[in-house]
């Protein structure tokens, strides 16, 4: 596509959008894995029948493989 010199700075301001909200998504999937995260290290921490640091990261594991929306949000 040929642009004429007055089309730049609209092409660049939508470039600039288009990166802006790609990095507003980014930034909403990485809250929701945190968010996930925590609630599973929350959890973790306060479960007494947890003995070790192997069990605990195991137990944590086991929770973020059970999550339904975990596995989608890495691959996103």
């Amino acid at each position: 596509m040929k642009l004429h010199l007055n089309q730049y700075p609209q092409a660049i301001f939508n470039a600039a959008e288009a990166v802006n909200n790609l990095e507003a998504d980014i930034a909403r999937l990485r809250l929701r894995m945190t968010r996930i995260e925590a609630a599973a290290d929350f959890t973790v921490a306060f479960d007494g029948s947890l003995k070790n640091d192997g069990h605990r990261k195991a137990e944590r594991f086991s929770q973020l493989e059970k999550h339904p929306d975990y596995h989608h949000l890495q691959a996103a």
